[in-house]
Formats: C-alpha cells, structure tokens, sequence
C-alpha cells in the first residue's frame, strides 16, 4: 500500500515537471527568439550571439551578414559543348562544382548547367561565364537571411536544452507510466529538433554557395547571316543534268508502253475476232427499228375529219 501510495505521488510531480520543462523551453525560445530580433533590427552593430557565431562565420559579405545570391544567364555561342565545358572550369577553378546539368545536342544543341560557386568568387564567375558567348537574358538577385539564421539557431538551442532536460528526467523516472510518458514527449522534441537543424543547413548551404544559373544554345541564323554557297551548278552541269532527265523521261514513257503493248495487243486480237458478230447484231437491230416504224398499224390511217 505504502508503494502505490508512494508511486501515486510521485507520477502528479512528474507530469508537473514535464510541463515545467516544456514551459521552460517555450520561454527560452521565446526570449532568444526575441533577442535575435532586437539584435536584427537594430542593423547588428552588436556581434551576434554565440549562438549564432557558429552558422555566421562563413558568410558572403564583410559586414557579418548572410545572404544568398541567385543568378540566371542565358547566352549563345558557335560551340555550345565547349562552352558548356568552359563554364564548368569557371566554376572548378572558382571552388564551386556542378550542381545539375541537362544537354540537348541534337537539333538545336542547348546546355542548361546549375553551377554552385563560393560567394567571394561569384561576381567573377558570372563575368566570365558572360564572356563565352552573347549574353541574351540575365537576371540576379540577392536575399539577406541574417535574421532566420539567427532566429533558426536560437530556436535549436532552445529545444537542444528543453530536450537535455527531458533525458534527465527520463533517467530519474522509475515507474512504466512515467518512462511511456517522457519518452513520447522526448520523441515529439527531437523530431522537432531534428526539423529546425535540417531547415537551418538548407539555408546555410545557400548561403556557402551562390547559385548560377546558366543556359547555352547555338545563336539562330537569319538571312543576312547566309554565306554564298559554292555548290550551285553553272551551265555545262545544268545541260547536263536537264539532258539527263530527258533521257529519263523518255524511258519512263518507253517502259509504259512497253508494259502496256501486251494488254493492247491482246484487245486487238479480241476486236477483230468479234467485229463480224458485232457488225451483225448492229445490223439485225438497225432492221428491227425500221420494221416497227415502218410497218402501219390495223386503223392506220384515219380520217383525222372523223
């Protein structure tokens, strides 16, 4: 009796102290969240917290903010597979790599390449990546995340403690119940834990790389662009080739009747063993027209008086 009343007791306190933890991390993430504003409004002329220095050390500006800087090109040039080629050095060189690549060489070759280059080396890439061909678009753009990376990371922190606390209490508890509890409640904190680390190295990686975007297509051709060709044919070929379908025309009309003479000799010999019993039949019609008009009938003629 002593046992359950002591188990009892102790399982109210423990879902105090849940709550308690739970409590403690809100404000705690509350008021770091609220001094990282504080911090980012008034333009940073404080050093970030320590926190924060672990994610902003590695920044694309001097002055300690982060920002991403999106950039898409499209250019045209003769050779699209070496330009493509060149473009991808560019980046190698610059401390980048490729990031995505698609390519259509047949037809109408085109290259569409994702390069990721570091944020120091980024205006010189895009100059040079502009240099192997006619530039026909570009577009840039640039976003300060100073003030999410702060708020990202102090968030982290704040869960990291309100999920220590709760590994404390889970190893002082000695009930089933109370393990089920804080063990749910640990899994629910870590999974957002786990969120908020996944979504703060999504940016950071934007932040290390700048993105570029480059299209490559073979520039289009116009009629002015048209080089004279020297494959058109001069008088002798015209003679020639016009003498040559004449020759073949003739051929084509000598096969014809060629492979029609069979058929029309056999319709000769049919007319003419035919004609005498058709020039029979024509005359015993011819004979039975006049007999029907000629002969009178039996009241034929009448007085037409009558």
């Amino acid at each position: 009796m002593q046992t359950m009343t002591a188990r009892r007791a102790r399982t109210p306190l423990l879902a105090l102290a849940v709550v308690g933890a739970a409590l403690l991390g809100a404000c705690t993430g509350v008021g770091d969240s609220n001094t990282a504003a504080d911090r980012s409004g008034a333009g940073l002329d404080e050093a970030p917290s320590e926190a924060a220095t672990l994610d902003l050390d590695q920044v694309s500006r001097p002055d300690g903010r982060a920002v991403i800087h999106v950039a898409d090109l499209a250019i045209e040039a003769g050779d699209v597979e070496q330009a493509a080629a060149d473009a991808t050095t560019i980046a190698e060189q610059a401390g980048g790599f490729v990031d995505a690549q698609t390519a259509d060489l047949q037809g109408a070759p085109h290259v569409e390449l994702v390069l990721k280059v570091p944020p120091a080396e980024y205006r010189a890439a895009l100059d040079a990546i502009e240099d192997l061909g006619d530039v026909t678009s570009r577009s840039e753009s640039t976003q300060d995340v100073t003030k999410q990376v702060i708020d990202l990371d102090a968030r982290i922190a704040s869960a990291t403690a309100s999920t220590d606390r709760l590994r404390q209490l889970l190893d002082g508890s000695g009930t089933i119940d109370d393990v089920v509890t804080l063990e749910r409640e640990l899994a629910a904190r870590e999974a957002d834990l786990e969120s908020l680390r996944a979504t703060l190295a999504g940016l950071q990686g934007q932040i290390d790389y700048a993105t570029i975007t480059v299209r490559i297509q073979r520039p289009a051709r116009t009629a002015s662009d048209a080089e004279p060709s020297d494959k058109i044919p001069g008088f002798l070929r015209g003679l020639k080739t016009g003498f040559g379908a004449f020759v073949n025309t003739v051929l084509a009309i000598v096969t014809v009747v060629g492979f029609a003479l069979p058929f029309l000799l056999a319709a000769a010999v049919i007319t003419l063993l035919t004609r005498p019993f058709v020039r029979k039949w024509r005359a015993r019609r011819a004979e039975r027209r006049e007999d029907s008009v000629a002969v009178p009938g039996p009241d034929w003629p009448r007085d037409h008086s009558e």
